[in-house]
């Protein structure tokens, strides 16, 4: 059984030879460039100055010699995303910052710093209105710069036996209403401003669905995982309540489980299911 086929089989809900091992093939299982140094160190391998893959999180680049020594059964062909695509850090003082495609601005100390937060969100504010949202520059999901070399990257993972996993090319759509908001007037717009809301989700619904209907065109046959994510929750219990999610979430995505899978059948999938949980009173 190679690298691939446990995965899938696993995903199917059998049992492989052994559990898969990831590391580095999504942002949320990749390893911070201070954290890869050290690991370069322990496993007895050359020095290297750390490739970045996410500027936002500072996350480092796995490697071929990183991913042999482990036995990692994934390898991600990542898109130009937000976190690297059009990104020039500058000098701000005590901090480097810059402002990604979407508008918003990241800084992150010079001593100390392990990754950058947030600072600048183009779209807050009482006076954006609806019509705001919309003349917005958005950054355009189908330039033909995020997808340049994906199908030979694809092709290479998918030869090495490894399961080929494709990221978002941002935020999920809640996410980006929250950062180009800012999350005061995020949690206000859902609360109290329902329009507004509905407008950002979708913009940002929009953009992920015209993202991934040519990320499928491109490469649609080499795609093993597809992967997105959103923030519904944190670490004590719902972001919103339920009746949030039933009114202003859930009917912002009818139909994208079917245009995500670009009319191919899935390997799992579900339908969106208002979350349970922790109560939130907005």
């Amino acid at each position: 059984m190679n690298s691939r086929e446990r995965v899938l089989t696993s995903l199917n809900h059998r049992e492989p030879d052994r559990v898969p091992f990831d590391l580095g093939s999504t942002v949320i299982t990749g390893i911070s460039v201070t954290a890869y140094r050290g690991l370069r160190t322990a496993l007895g391998l050359e020095e290297r100055e750390p490739v970045l893959v996410d500027v936002t999180q500072q996350i480092a680049l796995v490697e071929e010699d990183v991913m042999v020594k482990l036995g990692v059964d994934t390898e991600a062909v990542a898109p130009r995303s937000s976190a690297t695509f059009e990104i020039e850090v500058k000098d701000g003082g005590d901090y480097t910052y810059f402002y990604d495609e979407f508008g918003i601005g990241w800084r992150m100390p010079k001593t100390g710093g392990f990754y950058y937060d947030m600072y600048d969100h183009p779209l807050a504010g009482d006076e954006i209105t609806v019509d705001d949202v919309r003349a917005y520059a958005w950054p355009d999901p189908l330039d033909p710069r995020r997808f340049a070399g994906v199908r030979e990257a694809a092709q290479a993972v998918r030869d090495s036996g490894r399961a080929v996993v494709v990221g978002s090319m941002s935020a999920g759509i809640l996410e980006v209403f929250a950062w180009t908001r800012g999350f005061l007037d995020y949690f206000s717009d859902l609360a109290a401003n329902p329009d507004l809301a509905e407008a950002f989700l979708e913009k940002t619904l929009e953009i992920q669905l015209a993202y991934w209907g040519r990320m499928i065109d491109e490469i649609g046959d080499l795609i093993d995982v597809a992967v997105t994510a959103d923030d519904f929750s944190g670490q004590n219990g719902l972001l919103f309540s339920a009746e949030t999610y039933r009114r202003l979430v859930s009917p912002a995505t009818p139909g994208s489980s079917s245009s995500f899978t670009g009319g191919a059948t899935p390997r799992s999938s579900s339908t969106p299911a208002a979350p349970s949980g922790g109560r939130s009173p907005i």
